[in-house]
């Protein structure tokens, strides 16, 4: 067995075990009850505790501990809601029951957040106890990271002065090759849903089929236009206001990883970057698009002869900074309208979760834990342009106009959203020491 902390493993466990699926309404309870426990685990260690609730997303747990006025302050930002998970889905053991094997503690949620905020969680209330903790902190933790919370905003605006803080603290992404890793941006972006109907019913396809138009086939038809034979995004204006990549950012990301050693990460046969441009570079400083999802005829066992009256397309989009994602996203929508058939009764839904934001990494604060980091990993820091989203973070800055130190912990193979999803041992030990480090004053 490992030499984690022993309070460390005991919260986390529970942590784990609660479901709480923000997705699926069917879990709203557990949510609640999550929150309610966390609230609890800080108000026991002399936090001051409040839950702060909306209009319709689950309750954003907030937590203040004040070691003494002068000191400066912390804001840790987390979620507490997870992917959706069920052993049918190929995992060995329960997901939401903290497994441990000899290098991993594998569970939904292990990363994706409560092993990595449960970091700072489990650190604080330890450094608290030995009278060590040198930041007065503040945990802000939300339950609707997963599924989008219209509420968040809000609650940070009208909560501004409760929330104040010097600094803010996220742990919430992937390291890379297990260097200690820093986030310099992250992407914008959102979801487009496109639903055709062109018929009341499926026809027979015996009868109608070769004279009634199929929507399975518009919108497949639809769909390819959306891309080019060399995988670049084929919509007007889409690249628009995307800056030229630097010839610093390129050598920054060239030094991350090599392309066998991503397909070997991800076990895929290729690459399909803009020429030119390495994973990292493309994944982190150019705009993308990904049919998501699509929905539409019989998939069932066997086969049922019909021509489709009815499809539907998920779409995400990815913007990097300079683009104005509501600007992509209606000529995405522009797009799709002119190469839809007009014989096609179409909705479509945009949902647009804001713009790409990024955070220098150059102030006295970042440079302070950039040496931690590398002591404490003994490896040169990464630093990151992440692909990926966290819609708090622009609110963070401009209503809170604060700098985010987003300090990823987890590993690269953590399967982060998947089956099997973990938190390497080796990393998390390490994970837990900067943790400490950071918030003694060290």
């Amino acid at each position: 067995m490992s030499t984690l902390p022993k309070e460390y493993t005991q919260l986390l466990k529970k942590f784990i075990a609660f479901k709480s699926i923000s997705t699926d309404p069917v879990f709203a309870k557990e949510c609640r009850e999550t929150a309610k426990w966390l609230k609890d685990v800080f108000k026991e260690s002399g936090f001051k505790t409040k839950l702060l609730k909306g209009d319709s997303a689950h309750p954003v747990v907030f937590a203040s501990y004040v070691v003494d006025p002068t000191y400066e302050t912390i804001l840790v930002y987390g979620h507490y809601d997870v992917q959706p998970a069920e052993k049918s889905d190929g995992w060995d053991s329960d997901p939401f029951k903290l497994t441990e094997t000899k290098t991993q503690l594998v569970a939904r949620g292990a990363i994706d957040n409560k092993g990595q905020v449960m970091v700072h969680i489990y650190t604080v209330l330890d450094l608290i106890k030995k009278g060590k903790l040198s930041y007065n902190v503040k945990f802000l933790i939300e339950g609707n990271e997963e599924s989008g919370n219209e509420d968040l905003p809000i609650l940070l605006k009208e909560n501004k002065d409760l929330v104040s803080c010097d600094h803010i603290m996220v742990s919430d992404g992937e390291t890379i090759n297990d260097r200690p890793t820093m986030d310099l941006t992250f992407r914008g972006g959102g979801n487009i849903k496109v639903a055709y109907r062109t018929a009341p019913n499926a026809f027979h396809s015996g009868i109608w089929g070769g004279a009634v138009p199929s929507a399975s086939q518009a919108m497949t038809e639809m769909l390819a236009t959306l891309k080019d034979k060399n995988n670049k995004v084929n919509v007007s204006n889409f690249y628009k206001d995307a800056p030229k990549i630097t010839d610093a950012q390129r050598k920054n990301n060239k030094g991350l990883g090599t392309a066998a050693g991503i397909k070997k990460l991800g076990g895929l046969k290729a690459l399909l970057c803009e020429k030119g441009n390495d994973f990292f570079t493309q994944t982190g400083l150019r705009p993308a698009l990904e049919i998501s999802g699509i929905s539409t005829g019989y998939t069932g066992i066997g086969f049922q002869n019909i021509v489709p009256d009815y499809a539907d397309a998920r779409i995400n989009v990815r913007t990097v900074i300079g683009q104005k994602t509501s600007d992509v996203m209606k000529s995405i929508a522009n797009h799709i309208k002119k190469n839809t058939p007009k014989y096609v009764e179409m909705v479509i839904e945009l949902d647009g979760h804001g713009d790409a934001v990024g955070f220098p990494v150059d102030t006295p604060i970042a440079l302070h834990v950039q040496a931690l980091l590398e002591k404490t990993y003994k490896k040169k820091i990464a630093f990151n342009h992440c692909g990926g989203s966290i819609p708090i973070f622009s609110d963070f800055k401009h209503t809170l106009k604060k700098n985010v130190l987003s300090v990823s912990m987890a590993g690269d193979d953590c399967n982060m959203h998947g089956v099997h999803e973990n938190f390497k041992i080796s990393l998390l030990k390490k994970a837990l020491k900067f943790s400490e480090a950071f918030f003694s004053g060290k």
